[in-house]
């Protein structure tokens, strides 16, 4: 995004979270503005994820223009992603990640008028469009049950703060290079949850292995 645990074992969410800053923290000291900053292999595997993420803003009209919420934005490298679309306009983008190493390389990355970086785990701000690139990954030593509860509730509140549709990837138990810190899921009971609420969901997958994008319009 190890940590202390509690005296009965029982690791809270904040614990967690504190947990996933930190190893994010680290990696972007270490590697900067660059995709491995932020957890990615490589850059390619960064912009195939991005490229399906911003299908669920398909059928816009040429030239719309539409505003973006990031979350767990990293240092901002799907803004100038967001820009390159030939077919609509980035009127604002706001990225959102809870930790402030995150923040301060997006806002020396990404000097730019329309994009504003907040040190925040929510969205605070509606916009016509969410999305989540990676944002969950990261269980690292969690319980997967537990975390899988929390990032539900997590999509939920985040679906509430976008008029028109969301995306989000995650990494599939079936990942050909697994490691221990990672978080590995199947669609099933994000998609359930979102479609409960009244959400039309879209799974993407094949595009690269172990990694699947969900496509959330309403």
């Amino acid at each position: 995004m190890g940590g202390a645990e509690s005296d009965d074992d029982t690791e809270t969410e904040a614990e967690r979270l504190a947990r996933i800053q930190w190893l994010y923290t680290l990696a972007v000291k270490r590697h900067g503005p660059q995709a491995k900053g932020v957890g990615w292999r490589d850059r390619r595997g960064q912009l195939l994820r991005f490229a399906q993420l911003v299908r669920v803003m398909e059928g816009e009209p040429a030239g719309a223009a539409v505003t973006v919420n990031d979350l767990g934005c990293g240092y901002g490298a799907l803004f100038p992603f967001l820009l390159r679309l030939p077919h609509l306009r980035i009127a604002a983008y706001t990225g959102y990640d809870m930790t402030a190493a995150m923040v301060a390389a997006a806002r020396a990355a990404v000097p730019d008028h329309r994009a504003e970086f907040i040190e925040s785990d929510h969205a605070t701000r509606e916009a016509d469009y969410g999305f989540a690139s990676g944002t969950f990954n990261v269980l690292a030593g969690g319980d997967a049950l537990e975390w899988t509860a929390a990032v539900i509730a997590h999509l939920r509140a985040f679906a509430a703060m976008n008029r028109r549709g969301m995306a989000f990837n995650m990494l599939s138990p079936d990942h050909p290079r697994p490691d221990r810190l990672m978080f590995y899921t199947r669609p099933e009971p994000f998609r359930a949850a979102l479609e409960a609420d009244g959400r039309d969901t879209t799974l993407l997958t094949g595009y690269l292995p172990g990694d699947w994008t969900l496509l959330v319009r309403w």
